[in-house]
């Protein structure tokens, strides 16, 4: 049976949902006995919508002096009567008890979790630094160089949105609370994945290196991916969906750049973010295609090999590297 067993309280039995779900249990009938549950009653939604702001705040301010507090008060009237419903562990148990408690307590309680909505959370990372993070949820946040992201998880959703740069995401599933990641004009949404979303100058693109994802956008036919696809979304054009390989897709976290039939003026943006001199390409020379790989940071091998394979002249002062077309040389 996925269903939970019966309970006296409905926010008790939203409580169980909550539970079942943050785990994750591999049952195929899971989701939908949920869903059958929740739309049988409008109060059922509601018990359950509350029940996810108590589990998400458990999480997220679980040293708040309000929240000890209550769930202490919780705890305390679980043992009092006995409660014997929940199987699992000890801690699990008094998990449960904690948070049919919160849900379950006066209005009050309700009023505090609404007026102590999480606010957003930023990270950043600066030339040269890549981070990993591990969100409230279990997901793993790996951040490129120069890259910033703003977290907002709330009883409904896990909001990430990609504000600069490039970062990879190891979901961790929650079959009631989906994953959003958007940049730009673009929202990945994911339940439990591996996939790396990149900001570039004109476009958008995401990786997906495991389980499936779906990617939509203003005025735009939503496209779901399947593992090892890489899809490019431009400012303008036609979004371009292609096989990739998993391995040089997350090269960049081991410090290695792999570029595969890119424009020079793109892969030296991304030169930027680790080395110095700052690289400029200057007209024609930026349509030029480059394919390689290269030490993140090692500007110098890169300067050599693009001026080993293209007609185009170096010029370099201090502060920047300037790359452009010979005179000769009038259109690619």
């Amino acid at each position: 049976m996925v269903r939970p067993e019966p309970f006296n309280d409905v926010y008790e039995e939203a409580a169980a949902w909550v539970l079942r779900l943050a785990e994750g249990e591999a049952d195929p009938g899971l989701r939908a006995a949920f869903e059958a549950w929740r739309d049988e009653d409008p109060a059922h939604a509601q018990a359950f919508s509350d029940a996810q702001a108590s589990w998400d705040l458990l999480g997220q301010h679980a040293a708040a002096p309000e929240l000890l507090t209550r769930r202490r008060d919780a705890l305390d009237r679980a043992r009092r009567t006995g409660r014997r419903r929940w199987a699992g562990s000890p801690n699990r148990r008094a998990l449960a008890a904690g948070l049919v408690g919160l849900i379950a307590a006066p209005i009050a309680a309700v009023g505090w979790l609404r007026v102590r909505s999480p606010a957003p959370t930023f990270f950043r990372t600066g030339h040269g630094e890549q981070r990993t993070i591990v969100l409230s949820d279990g997901s793993r946040l790996s951040l490129d160089a120069r890259t910033t992201v703003k977290v907002t998880f709330t009883r409904d959703l896990r909001s990430v949105e990609l504000l600069a740069g490039r970062a990879n995401f190891e979901v961790a599933k929650d079959l009631a609370r989906p994953m959003k990641v958007r940049a730009g004009a673009r929202t990945v949404t994911a339940l439990g994945t591996v996939f790396s979303v990149e900001q570039q100058p004109h476009a958008v693109v995401v990786t997906l290196l495991e389980g499936r994802v779906a990617v939509t956008g203003r005025g735009a036919i939503p496209v779901e991916m399947s593992s090892h696809q890489q899809l490019t979304v431009p400012d303008t054009g036609d979004a371009r969906l292609r096989e990739i390989d998993a391995e040089d897709a997350l090269a960049w976290r081991e410090g290695k750049l792999v570029f595969d039939d890119e424009p020079l003026a793109g892969a030296a943006a991304r030169m930027n973010n680790y080395g110095a001199p700052e690289l400029v390409v200057e007209g024609p020379a930026g349509a030029l295609r480059v394919s390689g790989v290269f030490r993140a940071g090692d500007t110098d091998a890169f300067v050599d090999a693009v001026q080993s394979y293209f007609p185009v002249t170096v010029q370099r002062s201090d502060s920047v590297i300037t790359i452009r077309l010979r005179e000769n040389v009038r259109r690619l």
